[in-house]
């Protein structure tokens, strides 16, 4: 799907890659909880059904499963057992606000995960230049194996966000023992 060029894909086509991807989140999220004899639905807000192709972009992305989590009062999306409270996500960024290096941030994301959340444990390594996040084994009855990758790409967001850098094509790398920047650009 991607091209080995480094360009990015065209916008049409990232749009019905995103589309389908939220879609599948929707799925897995639904057929999880109904695993578990239940389904988180929210409180009867009408839910935001995402079709192929409505999904214009990355932030649109970030837009729908924001508004997911919302509307299912869960910010693992439904693919836990228990609920991720809302507010947990910023709570974590304002408990790594500050620190030195993104190695810290990331010792620390760790450290809030494995103490503050129901998400499987994980944790973190400098290799070299990178930071290697490592997750624990789990039980499929009660995190979908879809879950890390999930929290993964909002971590690499809320990188993104420290660094005031954008990613390209999902890829991002900062030096591990590169300082953050404030969240207005500037060096901290």
């Amino acid at each position: 799907m991607g091209k080995t060029t480094g360009q990015p894909l065209d916008p049409k086509s990232t749009g019905l890659a995103l589309g389908r991807t939220f879609e599948d989140l929707l799925g897995a999220s639904r057929a999880f909880q109904l695993g578990l004899g239940g389904s988180r639905q929210g409180d009867g807000a009408p839910r935001h059904e995402a079709s192929v192709g409505e999904i214009s972009g990355y932030r649109e992305f970030a837009r729908c499963v924001t508004s997911h989590a919302v509307q299912i009062g869960d910010e693992g999306l439904g693919l836990l057992a228990e609920p991720i409270s809302l507010g947990t996500f910023h709570l974590l960024a304002d408990a790594v606000v500050g620190e030195p290096t993104l190695l810290d941030i990331w010792r620390k994301c760790a450290r809030f995960n494995n103490t503050v959340t129901s998400a499987p444990p994980f944790s973190v390594r400098h290799a070299d230049d990178r930071i290697a996040l490592a997750w624990g084994a789990f039980d499929p009855a009660r995190v979908h194996p879809l879950f890390p990758f999930v929290q993964l790409l909002f971590f690499q967001r809320l990188t993104v966000w420290l660094t005031g850098r954008k990613s390209l094509e999902g890829i991002l790398h900062v030096h591990a023992m590169a300082p953050p920047t404030s969240p207005t650009g500037r060096r901290s």
